[in-house]
């Protein structure tokens, strides 16, 4: 329904074909590439910078642990780092003017807030992440309570000559929210159920060097988590809920399931 969320589903989807690609048959890898070309397309037409940064990261991630892994994986985790690089640098040409425009705004507006009053910063992220760390610093061992943005907001003095940051509701990071909310007790329990999620999809990857994709996917999605929040985007939860289950149930060994 948004930009954000196609760019997150293409991401999510090229760190599948890119395995497809590699695992296969030269003819059935002939078949994938045009899937996976579609999707670098989708994701750079969506111009969201999140996405991009977390399919980045995952091509770095991924590969390096299916190459560490998975013994005989090694050319096929560089190529697939290879295939990967060349789609997106393809898309890149192709659709670059969207995207070239978002970074070199957030460049030009995270460059202003450095070296000005942080309080005055056109970059609304900045802004709202600001006010969310202000509010944090009132409750940091229990957070504001699940729902409480709002409500921080209406009291904040962080200003943006873009938005009245009174009416903001969300503040576009999941881990900033859940720290603002939550305080540092429920980011903490956030991070250990993802240590725990990336624990155990990190020892199916030995096992299944497949399983790669599933864990590309969770990176990609983990990595935009903090830029946008799952916590009112029901699309960006939709993709975690997804994937989650996915990578967790594809490890388990069904003679001890």
């Amino acid at each position: 329904t948004t930009p954000t969320q196609t760019g997150l589903w293409a991401a999510v989807g090229l760190s599948f074909w890119l395995i497809f690609a590699v695992a296969a048959s030269f003819k059935r890898t002939m078949a994938v590439l045009p899937l996976a070309m579609l999707g670098g397309v989708s994701l750079v037409w969506s111009a969201t910078r999140a996405s991009v940064i977390g399919l980045a990261v995952e091509l770095l991630v991924a590969n390096l642990v299916l190459a560490l892994t998975s013994p005989g994986w090694l050319k096929r985790a560089a190529l697939r780092s290879v295939i990967g690089l060349a789609i997106l640098g393809a898309a890149l040409l192709f659709a670059r003017s969207q995207l070239e425009q978002k970074f070199r705004q957030a460049l030009k507006e995270t460059t202003a807030a450095i070296e000005t009053d942080a309080a005055a910063t056109p970059e609304i992220r900045l802004a709202m992440w600001k006010m969310a760390l202000q509010g944090w610093q009132r409750r940091p061992l229990m957070g504001h309570g699940i729902g409480s943005i709002p409500s921080i907001a209406r009291e904040t003095d962080v200003r943006s000559p873009i938005k009245d940051m009174r009416t903001v509701t969300m503040i576009h990071s999941t881990y900033i929210q859940i720290l603002t909310e939550t305080g540092v007790i429920g980011l903490g329990l956030f991070a250990a159920f993802a240590a725990l999620l990336f624990r155990d999809v990190l020892r199916g990857v030995r096992e299944r060097p497949m399983l790669v994709a599933s864990l590309g996917a969770l990176v990609v999605w983990f990595v935009a988590a903090a830029f946008d929040g799952f916590q009112q985007s029901g699309g960006f939860l939709t993709v975690g809920a997804i994937l989650i289950p996915l990578a967790l149930s594809a490890t388990t060994d069904p003679r001890t399931a």
